[in-house]
C-alpha cells in the first residue's frame, strides 16, 4: 500500500511518484491489501490524471509484469524494498531494473530491524540472519541498479553489490505539507513520537521511550505529556497508555500533531536508513531530541545546532527536559533545522536525484 502513506517508506514512494509523474509515465503495481483498489486509484488520480494504476494479487505480480512489457513501452522497472526484487526475474534482460533498499539495517546483526523470533532451536536467529544476507545478495546481484537512502546504508550494501551499481537518493519532505510553526501556539510540555509500529525499530523505540526515558523526564518536567502517533499500534504499545501517555494510533496526517507539539522524541535504536520522521519534525519547527544512531542517515545534522542527540536514556531525558524548559534554545534549533531541510531534503531534491539516474539509464538504452 502507498496511499494514504502511513509510514516513512510509503511517504517516500508517494512523494517520488508525485514529483516524477510530471516527467514520466508511471505504472504502479502493488499487492492487493484489504480490497483497497479504490484508494490506490484515488492516489493515481491525485498524482496525475492518466497515470496508469495496476493492482494485482502478490502471486500475480510476475505474470502482470510480463504482460505489462507486452502491452506498454516500459524502459525501467523499479522495485521498492529488496523483498519485491524477487520479481525482477520476470523482466530481467528486457528492461533496466532498480531495487530501492529503504533500510539496510537487516544486514547488521546488532541493528537489524527484524524482530527477534522466539527461537525454536539454538542458533535459529543466526540462521535467519544468514538467510537474509544470502537472499539479498542473490537479488542485488541480478538487478542493474541499487538505490540506497543514505551513504551509511550504501557502505553496508556495498558488501553485497558492486559499488558502481549503488546510487544514494535520500528522503525528502513536502515543505508545503509541513510548514514551519514557531513555539507560540505549541502545547507546553507536549511530546510526540511517530512510528509505524509493526516495524520493529519503531515499536522498540516507543517502548524504550515509555519504560526507560519517560519516568526520568517526568521527574524533571512533571507536567509533560506524551502522544504516540502512527499506524497500527501493537498490543505492547496499547498497554503503555497512562494518565500522561496517550496512544493516538493511526491518523490521516501527522502534521497537526507536529504543529502543536513542544518536543519531538526519536529514541530509535535499531535499523538504518533515513528517519523521515526526524526530517518532518525538523521541517515543522518542533524541537527534536533523537538517539545519535537515528541521525546517522542525515549527516548534515549537528548535535546542539539543529537538534539534541543522546546515547542513553538518562542523557535523552536530560536533553528533552532542557528543550522543554528553554524556549530560546528550542527556537534557535528549530529555525536551523528547518533551514537544513530546505537546503538538502525537500521533495524536489529527492525527485531530482532519481531523475538523474533515470536519465542515465535512458541514454544508455538509446
Amino acid at each position: 500500500m502507498i496511499y494514504p502513506p502511513l509510514n516513512g517508506g510509503e511517504g517516500r514512494i508517494f512523494n517520488l511518484l508525485r514529483g516524477l509523474s510530471k516527467r514520466y509515465r508511471i505504472s504502479i503495481m502493488v499487492p492487493r491489501q484489504d480490497n483497497r483498489e479504490e484508494e490506490y486509484r484515488a492516489a493515481a488520480m491525485e498524482l496525475q490524471h492518466g497515470l496508469v494504476n495496476k493492482v494485482h494479487l502478490a502471486e500475480e505480480l510476475g505474470q502482470a509484469l510480463e504482460q505489462a512489457l507486452q502491452d506498454e513501452k516500459i524502459d525501467i522497472v523499479q522495485f521498492e524494498f529488496h523483498e519485491m526484487g524477487r520479481y525482477a526475474r520476470f523482466v530481467r534482460g528486457r528492461v533496466s531494473t532498480i531495487i530501492t533498499e529503504h533500510d539496510a539495517g537487516f544486514l547488521s546483526w546488532k541493528r537489524s530491524y527484524i524482530r527477534p523470533p522466539v527461537s525454536r532451536y539454538p542458533g535459529e536467529s543466526l540462521v535467519n540472519f544468514a538467510w537474509q544476507w544470502l537472499e539479498a545478495a542473490r537479488l542485488f546481484r541480478h538487478c542493474d541498479h541499487l538505490v540506497a537512502v543514505s551513504q551509511t546504508d550504501a557502505r553496508l550494501l556495498n558488501r553485497l553489490a558492486a559499488r558502481h551499481k549503488i546510487r544514494v537518493v535520500p528522503h525528502g519532505v513536502d515543505l508545503d505539507e509541513f510548514p514551519f510553526r514557531g513555539l507560540a501556539r505549541r502545547h507546553a510540555g507536549g511530546v510526540v513520537f511517530v512510528g509505524h509500529y509493526p516495524h520493529y525499530p519503531n515499536e522498540d523505540a516507543a517502548l524504550y521511550l515509555c519504560r526507560e526515558i519517560w519516568p526520568l523526564l517526568r521527574q524533571k518536567v512533571p507536567e509533560a505529556s506524551l502522544q504516540l502517533i502512527g499506524s497500527f499500534p501493537t498490543q505492547r504499545i496499547m498497554v503503555q497508555e497512562t494518565r500522561s501517555i496517550q496512544v493516538v494510533g493511526t491518523v490521516a496526517s501527522v502534521e497537526p500533531f507536529l504543529a502543536k507539539a513542544r518536543l519531538f522524541a526519536a529514541p530509535v535504536r535499531l535499523g538504518m536508513g533515513v528517519k523521515g520522521k526526524i526530517l518532518e519534525a525538523c521541517a515543522s519547527g518542533v524541537p527534536v531530541v533523537a538517539m545519535r544512531r537515528a541521525c546517522e542517515g542525515i549527516p548534515e545534522l549537528r548535535d546542539g545546532r539543529h537538534l539534541m542527540m543522546a546515547d542513553t536514556a538518562q542523557e535523552f531525558a536530560a536533553k528533552a527536559a532542557q528543550l522543554l524548559l528553554d524556549d530560546e534554545l528550542s527556537s534557535q534549533l528549530a529555525l536551523r533545522a528547518r533551514e537544513l531541510v530546505e537546503n538538502y531534503y525537500s521533495c524536489d531534491k529527492l525527485a531530482e536525484g532519481l531523475d538523474r539516474l533515470y536519465q542515465e539509464i535512458l541514454r544508455r538504452r538509446q
